[in-house]
């Protein structure tokens, strides 16, 4: 958010040297600053949105002690969910001189998916985790570069470059009790 907040204010302060220097040039040049700052305050809101909702889940600690977590699936385009993290860490990224790179794979497009249900924000705060710990621990790395594609398939599918974690041999249905 800070480096959106200095994007803004070094396009304002372009934007006013412009004007002052010549105003009729200055038209042509504004449209593109205008745009950068627009896109830049899309993405301080996107990522006010996402601490706001990362302090609600700390305070919702007990909620998932108790078992009382709510997961709210909803209709939604994978693809513009992954468009709203590679908006929240694009700046970031280009910064420290990574090549963040999302998308669908072609598995998405070959099954037909264009909405899945799922929780957004339960998601995207797994996206973040993610692309924050591949940023991080990717600092000293000669090649700098972090991918996120969202596959599909209709069958449990195990890739060898992931380790799973082993499901619990006994769970309880929660939403069966009261």
């Amino acid at each position: 958010m800070v480096q959106c907040a200095d994007s803004v204010s070094s396009s304002l302060g372009e934007m006013a040297v412009l004007i002052r220097e010549d105003p009729v040039l200055a038209h042509e040049k504004l449209n593109g600053l205008i745009d950068t700052i627009f896109d830049a305050i899309d993405t301080i809101q996107a990522c006010a949105t996402h601490q706001r909702r990362v302090v609600d889940d700390i305070l919702t600690m007990s909620k998932l002690d108790s078992k009382l977590l709510l997961i709210s699936p909803i209709r939604i385009q994978p693809s513009v969910l992954l468009q709203n993290v590679y908006r929240m860490f694009k700046e970031e990224a280009q910064k420290s001189s990574i090549e963040l790179e999302v998308g669908v794979d072609s598995s998405i497009v070959n099954l037909n998916i264009e909405w899945a249900v799922l929780d957004p924000s339960r998601v995207l705060q797994v996206l973040i985790n993610l692309i924050t710990n591949a940023i991080k621990f990717t600092v000293g790395q000669f090649i700098r570069k972090v991918k996120v594609t969202m596959c599909a398939t209709l069958e449990e599918e195990k890739r060898a470059e992931i380790e799973y974690v082993p499901r619990e041999t006994t769970k309880n249905d929660l939403s069966t009790e009261p």
